[in-house]
């Protein structure tokens, strides 16, 4: 009835363990951004700050697609990538900073002021960041995957195998 749980030790090692908190760290990094922009100001500095962690969070989650071994940037791998980043960035443009930001438009912030630059700060960081991570991991993912990989297999990619109709 109920499924074993599996000891930490596997977990930490997964590709998923880390393919998770490497998207998580990402949404601290730029919810970091934002209270900080929120509080100092967004000049320069602070947005290249900002940037660099973000995409050094996201580096982890695609060491997690692409790191050498039997699972190597396998279609299920990268796929999780996919839908645990694009979740995380729709979830965070949808419900945060769009609100957000017309919230603070609407009771009279200046377009200029602190609290504007950082909510748009924190989630420019974190789609910008997501999207090269998107592009690297599913770009290069078919060239790191094992020549004798499983999902190699014609037809695996999703799309059904249609015959030519030729007969044999």
């Amino acid at each position: 009835m109920f499924r074993e749980l599996p000891e930490p030790r596997e977990l930490m090692v997964s590709r998923t363990f880390w393919l998770l908190c490497g998207v998580g760290a990402q949404l601290l990094c730029a919810l970091g951004a934002f209270w900080h922009a929120w509080q100092h100001g967004a000049p320069l500095g602070t947005w290249l700050v900002a940037l660099a962690a973000c995409g050094a969070c996201q580096a982890v989650a695609v060491a997690a697609v692409l790191w050498p071994g039997a699972e190597a940037g396998s279609r299920e791998i990268t796929q999780g990538h996919e839908s645990v980043t694009v979740a995380v960035l729709c979830l965070m443009w949808i419900v945060g900073v769009f609100p957000a930001g017309a919230v603070l438009m609407w009771t009279g912030h200046d377009s200029d002021g602190n609290e504007v630059q950082a909510v748009f700060l924190g989630g420019t960081a974190f789609m910008v960041t997501s999207i090269a991570g998107l592009i690297i991991a599913t770009a290069v993912a078919d060239r790191v995957r094992p020549s004798g990989a499983a999902d190699d297999a014609p037809g695996v990619s999703g799309l059904p195998d249609i015959g030519d109709g030729g007969g044999d």
